[in-house]
């Protein structure tokens, strides 16, 4: 198959998103039944180890409640009435959100209540005509005030803050404390930096119940660059909370369709609007976000809050994340050191631009006690691979869990881990490796398979011959994807939801988890079994339900890419398809399993190094539970070296984590009550603000 399909653009890789461009050669097409090198080496492995062998009582999300019906009706009402229960649900789930978090411990003491005191007695007197009325329930609140300073340090003793998550709490909690006692000073602008388990989100989490506790929560947005990452830090995504341009998002057609036009006037108010009473910003997965983008985060914090001379716009930015993990997707990564000629004008300029925003970063906490995983001797070895430093024992530390395959008949087997999920690089392989196994799990399962096949709409006559060609076309593994031609479905069936991110409060994102409990299916005319909708179960414990389905679950609608092909006159028709935008999850790409912890396991291929070695060999808390296809040598694990560009700014941050360290590292602190001033060792209450002459 010969397609000529347009570069996705950053994070558009695992998208699903729309190909208006592919042009498909309808007769390669035809003739194509060769699986690729990576696929035979990943199905030989597996097969031998027994990884499609698994049994019925370990896949994942699997059921064994056969009086389930997977018929569930998808009609006009049903459909109405299922969005109203979800927006009603939507809102109360925000309403939840946005409840403040510091109501126990240290962040409680100065709202505690005097228990004893309610029913004790009082000096007023009752008339006798109201003695046969209850008095209604009263507290009363007890006042335990700390210095900020010993506030600070209580909070960082009474989490278990490691050092690096003390230091940098208390700088954010410093700064925090003097803008809410009016002190003057330069906004705080952070970056926690480290590798993936090592307790960054956790820093701002309290920092978020620390605000709460002043009644200034809703001063601090949290955001990441996918609609996965941001919910699962009760957050957004970027792109939603600057109102970027949706072409540059990997987006479906739904999606496309239904953003606002581009109006430069509406967006400034949007953008006044939503940060006017924003302080304090935190972006998680800092690694996933380009300079182009990072030039379109600074103009719009700059105009948004209408200071077009700060960086940033003067708001106070926490960054999180890990440089060594995958870059951004055909985009400059923000260690870029200069733009590519090659790109446009306008690009060039935002990639300089983006680079020079992140400068402006000038604080660094380096994070290097691991937390997430729980062997010493595992977790040292991925710090090394982190930075392609790998030593001869890290070899035999990696090669101590290989595969049982032809070349190696020894290695060890996963039957019955029906939780081991499959990293490949290619969606061409995860896409064989998921059709089998769904096969062979649903058979395990006794469980009945059907499939769902793409609505394929065509601006030439479709016969029976195109339609079966275009059911063998599922896009290019390397670029961007289309629908799905083919999707396996059983109840209980593990999926990854790749459509828009439809609701981010209950999760159902770009990349989320979840599991098949029904679909809604027809037939064509052509006898194709094609779905309406299914029901997908986003929350296993979840106490909320829509009428009609069990907890957790939600409806989840097809979704419209595109394409085109060119018939043997060479002729351009266009391919219009209609597919739920669900994949299996029993394998999966290293780029979408960037940011996931597997507790069943991961197999893995380590031979070709760099990001991807380190990305997949670190999706486990666990040495045991990280399985490779096959052995792998020291020159493998540290090739290709890290990037220059990438060794020089870690250089950097290195030398700005010591600079923060000596600056930021004492005890010496103490909350000044005179505005302007810095220097003072007045321990006001931030309560106790100054009078405003």
């Amino acid at each position: 198959m010969d397609a000529d399909i347009t570069l996705c653009r950053d994070g558009d890789e695992e998208a699903g998103a729309d190909n208006p461009n592919a042009d498909v050669d309808m007769e390669l097409l035809t003739q194509q039944t060769r699986q690729s090198k990576e696929t035979l080496s990943y199905m030989s492995a597996l097969a031998k180890s027994g990884w499609f062998d698994s049994d019925n009582r370990t896949g994942p999300g699997s059921s064994n409640n056969e009086a389930d019906s997977p018929v569930v009706s998808f009609d006009a009402k049903q459909r109405r009435r299922w969005t109203a229960e979800q927006d009603i649900l939507e809102a109360q789930t925000k309403a939840d959100l946005s409840i403040p978090k510091a109501t126990q411990g240290i962040l409680a003491e100065q709202l505690d209540f005097e228990e004893d005191h309610a029913m004790g007695a009082t000096n007023s007197s009752v008339s006798e005509d109201f003695q046969e009325i209850a008095p209604p329930p009263t507290r009363r609140y007890l006042w335990t005030e700390r210095a900020p300073n010993e506030m600070l340090d209580a909070l960082a003793t009474e989490r278990n803050l490691k050092p690096s998550q003390a230091l940098a709490f208390t700088m954010a909690g410093r700064r925090f404390l003097e803008n809410l006692s009016g002190v003057e000073g330069k906004p705080l602008r952070l970056l926690m930096h480290g590798e993936a388990g090592t307790g960054k989100t956790v820093v701002v989490r309290l920092l978020r119940e620390l605000m709460d506790r002043f009644g200034q929560g809703k001063t601090i947005m949290f955001m990441a660059p996918t609609g996965k990452a941001a919910a699962a830090i009760g957050g957004t995504t970027q792109h939603s909370a600057f109102g970027l341009d949706v072409q540059q998002r990997g987006l479906t057609t739904d999606e496309l369709n239904a953003a606002p036009a581009s109006d430069t006037g509406r967006r400034i108010r949007f953008l006044q609007d939503k940060f006017k009473n924003v302080k304090w910003l935190f972006f998680d997965e800092v690694s996933m976000t380009s300079c182009e983008v990072l030039a379109e985060i600074d103009h719009a914090l700059r105009v948004g809050t209408q200071q077009l001379d700060e960086p940033f716009g003067g708001v106070n930015v926490l960054f999180a994340g890990d440089l060594c993990q995958l870059p951004p997707v055909l985009s400059s990564p923000l260690y870029s050191r200069a733009s590519i000629t090659s790109l446009s004008a306008e690009q060039r300029t935002k990639v300089e631009l983006g680079r020079a925003a992140w400068l402006q970063v000038d604080e660094v906490v380096e994070f290097h006690e691991q937390m997430r995983m729980q062997d010493a001797g595992m977790a040292a070895a991925l710090s090394r691979l982190r930075i392609r430093a790998c030593t001869h024992d890290d070899v035999n530390l990696f090669n101590s869990n290989v595969l049982r395959s032809t070349e190696n008949p020894t290695g060890v087997e996963v039957k019955g881990r029906g939780g081991l999920v499959v990293l490949a690089r290619t969606n061409a392989t995860v896409r064989a490796l998921n059709e089998r196994k769904a096969s062979v799990q649903a058979s395990m399962d006794r469980k009945n398979l059907t499939t769902s096949h793409a609505i394929d709409k065509s601006s030439v006559s479709m016969d029976s011959a195109l339609r079966r060609t275009l059911l063998s076309y599922n896009g290019q593994s390397q670029k961007r994807k289309i629908g799905a031609a083919r999707l396996p479905l059983y109840i209980g069936m593990p999926i990854v939801y790749r459509g828009r991110n439809a609701s981010i409060c209950l999760g159902v994102t770009n990349g989320a988890f979840g599991s098949v409990a029904g679909w809604d299916v027809s037939t064509d005319k052509w006898g194709h079994k094609v779905a309406t909708g299914a029901v997908i179960r986003f929350d296993e414990e979840a106490q909320w339900s829509l009428t009609g389905l069990q907890p957790g679950c939600l409806p989840v609608y097809p979704a419209t890419t595109s394409f085109s092909f060119k018939d043997e006159d060479d002729v351009k028709h266009s391919i219009s398809r209609r597919q739920l935008p669900l994949q299996p999850r029993f394998a999966m790409t290293v780029h979408s399993a960037q940011g996931m912890t597997s507790k069943g396991g991961v197999a893995v291929e380590l031979s070709n190094g760099g990001f991807e070695a380190y990305v997949s060999a670190s999706r486990c808390t666990r040495r045991e539970d990280v399985f490779l296809l096959k052995a792998v040598d020291l020159r493998q694990l540290n090739s290709p070296p890290l990037p220059e560009a990438l060794r020089a700014e870690l250089s950097r941050l290195q030398t700005l984590a010591n600079r923060t360290k000596t600056k930021h590292g004492h005890q010496h602190w103490r909350l000044s009550s005179q505005r302007g001033s810095d220097n003072s060792n007045d321990q006001g209450s931030p309560t106790k603000r100054p009078r405003t002459k």
